[in-house]
């Protein structure tokens, strides 16, 4: 989903977007409601920085904030990019997305 889509979305299915896209699962009713304020009241960005810390989404994806592990980013770009499209880049031709990703995930470790 491009930033774009993500902005036209309430702040409630902004931030059952985050806990399917970084957990693989979705909200509790408790945590949707406190994200969902956080996303109203802050914006995505410190929520995005916040789920992508979370213990939860560094035991999906081992590589988010490591600076040494440039292969794990790349087959952790991998499973967001199935979890979020619903595809594997690489199985669907899609080896230039699945770069672009990487080299924005590169840039910001």
């Amino acid at each position: 989903m491009a930033s774009s889509a993500i902005s036209k979305l309430t702040a409630t299915e902004q931030a059952q977007f985050f806990y399917v896209t970084y957990y693989g699962r979705p909200a509790d009713p408790a945590g949707l409601k406190y994200w969902a304020d956080v996303i109203a009241k802050d914006g995505l960005d410190s929520v995005a920085k916040n789920f992508s810390n979370s213990a939860e989404a560094k035991v999906k994806y081992p590589s988010l904030g490591k600076t040494s592990n440039l292969t794990q980013l790349k087959t952790d770009i991998q499973t967001l990019y199935k979890t979020v499209f619903g595809r594997d880049p690489l199985a669907t031709n899609d080896a230039d997305g699945l770069n672009w990703w990487y080299e924005i995930g590169r840039a910001h470790v």
